[in-house]
């Protein structure tokens, strides 16, 4: 009876004009407050093609360059998307937004993830869609504002109703920064690599992909370890454990030896799952160990690649004078560049080979 009176009294308050007139403009109240509060002096996305000023190239009689002329402070040559490689796509929307081609311009899976994150007292971060960084990055700021982040998930939304994603991509890829004074991706490519954008290839793609997220975090010339990844070792004896990085160039021997092991592994997909060979030279730590000592492969989730490869680790031997050779223990740190790689891999974007090509390229 209580249910069936409350119920009663809420279709006479509907019925009551005056109760109407009063939830009327209660509701019209809070769409005024919305606005003023959220959407006022919202821009427009017909600034976003107006934001991509590209630089002026000055040439000689014979063709060749004499020198260019930034628009503003940013070095940019605007491509379109057809001139565009699939890889730098395709590793872009791997390591940024997975959903990018099947979401509304605003990513919903996660945007509850990273709320579910912030609530559990982890980073509130990595929630922003491909279309939400780019119009943060030409109409908006940098300022974490409730109202910045509305206006960024409306305006996201609006640019995927008027735009293809395609075209939200070539926006996206000419506008970002690379790095230095480099904007866009053909500048980029042509920066690092000497070469047009449509012609990288996949490692190049990965570590272009690697740099809008932080290009001073991920900079190939002072931050390339964090970058490419790198081999070190430790004297597994060393209660400091203490860690010696190791290159082609500052202990080539000992670099190429690693290596040696390191670019027979082979890779055979199977769904989620990944059959990983070529490990047998290999003790493997915590949680990957091997069933048996001389086991040659190992079936592991996709997503658990990077943290595996991580684990390997490869028994050597640093000569000595006047002593016994030192014991070492060698492995790798995977940098950036191979969470893109391994992304592509998880989403199909490269095969077997291709991926096994690009982590010892």
């Amino acid at each position: 009876m209580a249910g069936t009176s409350r119920w009663y009294q809420l279709k006479h308050i509907f019925h009551d004009p005056h109760a109407r007139l009063w939830l009327g403009g209660g509701g019209l109240l809070l769409v005024v407050i919305f606005y003023f509060a959220f959407l006022f002096g919202m821009p427009s996305l017909s600034q976003i093609q107006t934001s991509l000023k590209e630089s002026s190239i000055i040439y000689d009689r014979e063709g060749g360059q004499l020198y260019t002329i930034y628009g503003g402070d940013e070095n940019r040559q605007y491509v379109p998307y057809s001139e565009i490689s699939p890889r730098i796509t395709h590793a872009l929307v791997a390591i940024e937004d997975q959903r990018f081609f099947t979401n509304f311009g605003f990513d919903i899976i996660g945007i509850i993830r990273t709320g579910l994150t912030c609530g559990g007292g982890g980073i509130c971060a990595g929630a922003s869609s491909l279309s939400q960084q780019l119009i943060k990055n030409t109409l908006l700021t940098n300022e974490r504002t409730i109202k910045r982040k509305v206006q960024e998930i409306i305006l996201a939304f609006e640019l995927n109703i008027l735009y293809s994603k395609e075209k939200i991509l070539e926006l996206y890829l000419n506008k970002i920064s690379f790095g230095g004074n480099s904007y866009g991706i053909e500048q980029a490519a042509r920066r690092f690599f000497g070469k047009p954008s449509k012609d990288v290839t996949v490692i190049e793609s990965a570590i272009l992909a690697s740099l809008p997220k932080s290009p001073t975090a991920y900079n190939p010339y002072s931050q390339k370890g964090r970058l490419m990844g790198y081999v070190y070792y430790h004297n597994p004896k060393d209660k400091e454990d203490a860690i010696v990085k190791i290159d082609k160039n500052t202990n080539p021997e000992l670099f190429d030896t690693f290596f040696a092991s390191f670019s027979k592994i082979t890779y055979k997909e199977d769904g989620n799952e990944v059959s990983v060979c070529g490990l047998a030279p290999f003790q493997i730590k915590s949680p990957f160990e091997k069933r048996s000592p001389t086991a040659d492969c190992q079936i592991i989730n996709k997503k658990d690649l990077i943290e595996f490869l991580n684990s390997l680790q490869l028994a050597a031997s640093i000569p000595q004078e006047k002593a016994p050779p030192q014991p070492i223990i060698m492995e790798y740190q995977a940098g950036r560049k191979d969470r893109v790689l391994m992304r592509m891999y998880e989403d199909g974007y490269v095969n077997d080979s291709e991926y096994r090509d690009a982590t010892v390229e």
